[in-house]
């Protein structure tokens, strides 16, 4: 698959390198994954990381499909929520941090759903932030770094839980979907926004759009306990819910 065809919507995983994720910490990553039940032990142990793609200049309608020539993605990493915007004329290195590969996968739902995911997410990462660019990158790349803040402690606290849907992330659930124009407040201290790990924001925008009955359908984890690797092996076992279109390639250009 090609950066161009990337969608709104679209959740990407980061895969192998990555120098941060220690044997004992990858240990503890699939025993938590062992307490969410079948659904989800598919999860490759190698992926450590989300985003989603917050914004597309692609047009696809009538059969058409015209590529697009830039992308952004929202993810949440440390220490703030970023936006990172991508040009077909620069791909940067950063895009495989550590020797990584990315891989995609796509709703296969209705489209207004992952268009407004997009959105949301655009709005949660460039809520309250004026642009800021980053140092000694290609020319083309930009990247915003937002108000939401990256939570280290949620992250290392879902390895010893459970990520199945019950009612505490029903609750969740309702508090995403009110915060449809900026990132979701937090729950002891309403002044603040809430702090999430990776593939809690990723899991937060979806079901922002989608609501309770939807995530029962489409998302059925629990976000606060949900790692890159449970989540994989979730779309994994859902594949009737959830598209995988494989790896992405280290050029920019469409088939099409």
């Amino acid at each position: 698959m090609k950066f161009s065809e990337l969608m709104l919507g679209d959740i990407i995983f980061c895969r192998g390198g990555n120098p941060g994720v220690s044997i004992p910490q990858k240990f503890f990553m699939r025993a938590g994954l062992g307490l969410s039940g079948k659904r989800t032990r598919k999860g490759d142990p190698e992926m450590w990381h989300t985003a989603v793609v917050c914004m597309s200049d692609g047009i696809r309608a009538r059969g058409i499909v015209h590529p697009a020539k830039k992308i952004a993605i929202a993810h949440a990493v440390a220490p703030n929520w970023e936006r990172t915007e991508i040009r077909s004329t620069a791909l940067p290195a950063h895009m495989f941090p550590f020797g990584s590969t990315l891989h995609v996968f796509r709703h296969k739902g209705p489209m207004a759903n992952s268009m407004r995911v997009g959105h949301i997410a655009n709005k949660w990462v460039t809520f309250d932030k004026t642009p800021r660019d980053y140092t000694n990158h290609a020319e083309g790349v930009r990247g915003l770094f937002a108000s939401g803040q990256y939570s280290m402690k949620k992250a290392i606290s879902l390895t010893v839980r459970s990520s199945a849907f019950g009612s505490k992330a029903v609750k969740q659930v309702e508090h995403y979907m009110q915060s449809q124009n900026e990132p979701p407040m937090s729950v002891k201290d309403p002044t603040v926004h809430r702090t999430m790990f990776c593939s809690m924001f990723t899991i937060a925008v979806w079901q922002a759009v989608l609501g309770t009955w939807g995530s029962l359908q489409y998302m059925e984890k629990d976000a606060m306990r949900t790692s890159p690797m449970a989540l994989h092996g979730y779309f994994l076992s859902t594949e009737e819910n959830w598209e995988d279109l494989g790896e992405l390639e280290r050029d920019w250009s469409s088939r099409v």
